[in-house]
């Protein structure tokens, strides 16, 4: 009876030990998928801007989504318009059209987050209807 009990301790040890291990890599797997407030992955404007193509023919998966882009403020002059610079790579830009309300803190040079839809156009532009201001540590 004793070895019966011990061998059920084993079992729930066990099946406790892997419930650990499966929360952990769940865990490991947002953080370095990259994770927002939303519950949703965001992507850097180089990883949008090489999926130019794709989009201005409609096979992108990102087409008529909303989407969050992570990027550096550029060009911006106190409008509703404004770039947003990738933020290792400046070459890769793209062109923000705000319906949202610029939130205190925006400004040229400032890592932000947007959300909203990218339109195909030439150059390519997103809609955005949300902005997050703050460090890029943060997101």
């Amino acid at each position: 009876m004793a070895d019966g009990m011990v061998e059920l301790r084993r079992k729930r040890r066990r099946r406790r030990n892997l419930v650990i291990l499966m929360v952990v890599l769940v865990a490991a797997a947002i953080v370095l998928w990259g994770w927002s407030a939303t519950g949703t992955s965001y992507m850097q404007v180089k990883q949008l801007t090489e999926q130019r193509a794709a989009l201005e023919n409609g096979t992108s998966p990102l087409s008529g989504k909303v989407i969050e882009v992570q990027g550096v403020v550029s060009a911006w002059s106190g409008g509703t318009t404004f770039v947003l610079q990738d933020m290792n790579d400046p070459t890769s830009d793209l062109f923000i059209n705000s319906s949202a309300s610029i939130p205190q803190g925006f400004t040229n040079g400032k890592a932000v987050v947007l959300k909203g839809v990218v339109n195909a156009d030439v150059p390519l532009t997103m809609q955005a209807q949300g902005i997050t201001v703050g460090c890029s540590s943060k997101y």
